[in-house]
């Protein structure tokens, strides 16, 4: 396994592939001292490395990224102030729209894979929200269902108009935005009382598959057509499962933990799950993310403010 590596000046919470996997946004926040503020910075992927060619200072700390519309010059921050803050990477790098709706820090964003302006918001509020970019600053649904913070959200890749969230709550929720109703609730109450559930990808080779990260280090693979009792289930980390990631083409997965690590699972065959690769941070990882053209190469992303690049050998 190769490694390429870059530092940044804060903290990172969370790391994204633009449309094309030739760009990548980076969500870093600032949490020390009186103020807290961010930055967020866009890398391009050159070869078996990656060159910073973006990069503007927020007024607050940066949760979650994520790109939208077809030409890859706009990105949704989420913020610690409530807002979801869309900037335009055009000539004259600018904040083109501001989303100010929801009631406490916005941890989680997701755009549609095909209406790349149709934006998902999760937010310590308890509350998701549906905005369409092009139309309104303005939500368009907003999702009661969680009890707690909501702390992930994901499109379904192929069975568009549904996606997942999870929560402190200890629930993962699938919804369907036709209705504006969750239609499965699955709890993690496995040893007899709810955990918080912090991660969670759909998998893009079965979409019916659901993999979500636990507090306690869990690590859960779901059939959501039946979810009575898991696919499969492991507890791989000493602390958070923070971040996952599914291949986009393979049935591969890398894990992010707050025990410092990440760890690439095989999951083709789950009753013979192996672990294919990893690697260790000096502190929190937060972002983990495949190349989904260079399907080999993954990244991940720290609190120890550095963003590594990964290579798996191809089989």
């Amino acid at each position: 396994m190769s490694q390429f590596s870059f530092n940044t000046a804060h903290q990172i919470d969370n790391i994204k592939f633009s449309s094309n996997n030739e760009l990548f946004a980076v969500a870093t926040s600032n949490l020390n001292g009186a103020v807290w503020d961010g930055e967020v910075i866009v890398f391009e992927c050159k070869d078996n490395r990656f060159e910073k060619v973006h990069s503007f200072r927020t007024e607050t700390g940066n949760p979650d990224v994520s790109w939208l519309g077809d030409k890859n010059k706009l990105i949704a921050c989420a913020t610690d102030d409530g807002s979801v803050n869309i900037w335009d990477l055009n000539a004259h790098l600018h904040l083109s729209q501001s989303l100010i709706e929801h009631d406490d820090i916005v941890t989680t964003l997701d755009t549609h894979s095909t209406e790349k302006h149709t934006l998902l918001s999760g937010s310590w509020d308890n509350k998701i929200k549906l905005w369409d970019t092009n139309k309104s600053s303005h939500s368009v649904l907003t999702f009661h269902g969680h009890s707690h913070h909501v702390t992930g959200l994901q499109w379904n890749p192929t069975e568009l108009g549904i996606f997942a969230s999870t929560s402190e709550d200890g629930t993962i929720k699938v919804w369907d935005k036709s209705t504006n109703k969750a239609f499965e609730t699955i709890n993690t109450n496995f040893r007899g009382s709810k955990i918080p559930v912090y991660s969670l990808s759909w998998s893009k080779v079965q979409s019916n598959l659901l993999a979500v990260g636990s507090e306690e280090g869990d690590l859960t693979l779901f059939d959501t057509r039946n979810t009575k009792v898991p696919l499969w289930s492991d507890t791989p980390h000493k602390a958070s499962v923070r971040k996952l990631s599914f291949n986009s083409k393979k049935q591969q997965l890398i894990t992010g933990s707050d025990d410092k690590t990440s760890i690439v699972y095989d999951l083709s065959n789950n009753s013979n799950v192996q672990k294919i690769g990893g690697n260790a941070h000096k502190d929190f990882v937060r972002g983990v993310a495949w190349n989904n053209v260079r399907t080999n190469f993954y990244l991940t992303a720290s609190w120890d403010r550095t963003i590594t690049l990964n290579t798996i050998k191809e089989k």
